[in-house]
């Protein structure tokens, strides 16, 4: 007796959106760092530790910029920090790094080509990671034009969410 793959025997394509994320990468700078007790900014002292940072660190990468405590901000202190950033940076980002991965994900994926995928039958995967709705909402966006059907969760448990004609 042998056993079969039905998943495979199908004809789904699984597409999981967590492959997207973990190939984004990108450096972090945290305001905390220079802020009295991570939680008072003093303009002089600051400005200081700006100009004491070693910017070269950034180069070229896309850079989240946020501050990791609940210290209360003027909006000018990211201008500040982004200041240095464009002269180094590829991109400086005001959110945490899960939020500028998020979005560099979603960006590749819109720019991505998925003629492959053309008249499939397709299943975002839904279960595990840290992946969220923007990101499948994003592939259902690019997808759903040429897909034949669309399905959320694992193949052997899916919700359908697009069928071509229907």
């Amino acid at each position: 007796m042998s056993l079969t793959n039905r998943v495979a025997a199908s004809g789904l394509l699984v597409i999981d959106p967590q492959k997207w994320i973990e190939v984004q990468v990108c450096a972090v700078f945290d305001v905390a760092l220079g802020l009295e007790r991570g939680m008072l900014l003093r303009e002089k002292e600051f400005r200081g530790f700006l100009m004491n940072t070693d910017w070269s660190a950034f180069s070229n990468q896309d850079v989240a910029l946020f501050c990791s405590t609940p210290a209360l901000l003027p909006a000018w202190t990211y201008l500040l920090v982004g200041r240095y950033l464009v002269d180094v940076c590829a991109r400086p980002f005001l959110g945490t790094e899960h939020e500028l991965r998020m979005q560099l994900a979603i960006s590749q994926i819109r720019s991505e080509e998925f003629s492959a995928y053309r008249g499939q039958r397709i299943v975002l995967k839904g279960c595990g990671g840290e992946h969220s709705g923007r990101l499948t909402l994003a592939l259902l966006e690019r997808l759903q034009p040429i897909a034949r059907s669309i399905m959320f969760g694992e193949p052997c448990s899916t919700v359908p969410i697009y069928k071509k004609g229907a």
